[in-house]
């Protein structure tokens, strides 16, 4: 088994549990037994875990570091299906000690919310901004209390907030609405402040498509791109994944039997190789994290059926870079 791979795939590889260990060349980013690191054992990005009730999800960090540790923590995120759980939390490691830390970091993030909520001026756009931190401080730390503290350590951080189920209830939805919006906005301002990156980088995807360029940068901000390998073996995405041609064929197999059927929407229980089937809707597949455009699809489609009906058996050693 293959175990030094292209940085971009190294976190699909830990999100899917494919093998146990692996690390990219430059060896700063590199995942062992379910934690995935960047630069070294001081910098654990995220772990798998288990919570309480026996839901399987993923404790992510909420420090940071310096830039290349920050793209590691975007790759990471990026790698994370939606039908996951994440849980936010300094330390993401269930080991002794380490909870306990988690706890009361998060205890202190409700403390220091309500203290800026009180010292905040007395204008609108101040004080709305302040209690929207502390209804993030208060849900983000009973949530993970919940899922892998004691019920008295989920009392304790609602009487400190002072909070009530029902007002609980309420922060939630109102987190989760506000969540979405903020994503949802600083996609649309990034891509408005840099509308002369976005078209340089859609025509360096389409090159790349075609073998004549690299990535660009900020790839994960544009929808899924499909290329052929230069070795005509397998397939790689703009979201760095790779997978090989035999794998890709029954994927495409399963899509016409699941059309042919009328068995499109949400999916469960269906993986194409390693990776979740969760949706197929006209317009897209989406497999673990990657929306795929259905003309993506169907342009591959056109691809693979216009090749040699036998092609070489896939490398395993081979490095998504050449593929």
């Amino acid at each position: 088994m293959k175990y030094v791979h292209d940085t971009r795939q190294i976190a699909h590889l830990w999100m899917h549990r494919e093998q146990d260990h692996a690390r990219n060349a430059q060896n700063n980013f590199y995942f062992r037994d379910g934690t995935i690191y960047s630069y070294g054992s001081h910098f654990p990005i995220a772990s798998h875990a288990r919570t309480n009730q026996g839901e399987d999800c993923v404790i992510m960090t909420t420090r940071t570091y310096g830039n290349t540790t920050a793209k590691h923590l975007h790759l990471v995120r990026m790698a994370i299906p939606g039908n996951v759980p994440v849980f936010y939390a300094p330390w993401p490691l269930l080991a002794t000690g380490a909870h306990e830390q988690n706890i009361a970091s998060l205890r202190e993030d409700v403390i220091s919310a309500q203290h800026t909520l009180a010292d905040a001026p007395k204008r609108r756009p101040s004080i709305a901004k302040a209690q929207r931190e502390l209804e993030k401080a208060i849900t983000s730390a009973v949530r993970y209390c919940e899922a892998f503290g004691t019920p008295e350590q989920v009392e304790e951080i609602k009487a400190r907030a002072c909070v009530n189920d029902e007002q609980l209830a309420q922060l939630r939805a109102r987190d989760r609405a506000q969540a979405s919006q903020i994503r949802e906005a600083a996609r649309l301002r990034a891509m408005a402040e840099n509308q002369e990156y976005m078209h340089k980088a859609i025509a360096q995807l389409q090159a790349w498509k075609r073998g004549e360029a690299h990535l660009p940068e900020r790839a994960h901000w544009y929808p899924v791109v499909l290329r052929i390998g230069n070795s005509r073996d397998c397939v790689l995405t703009s979201w760095g994944v790779m997978m090989d041609l035999k794998t890709v064929t029954r994927g495409l197999r399963l899509l016409d039997r699941l059309n042919a059927q009328g068995q499109t929407g949400e999916r469960t229980g269906e993986k194409i190789g390693i990776y979740d089937l969760l949706a197929v809707t006209p317009e897209k597949v989406v497999i673990g994290c990657h929306h795929i455009p259905m003309s993506e699809v169907n342009w591959l489609r056109e691809q693979l059926a216009s090749m040699p009906a036998h092609e070489p058996e896939p490398d395993p050693t081979a490095d998504p870079a050449s593929c």
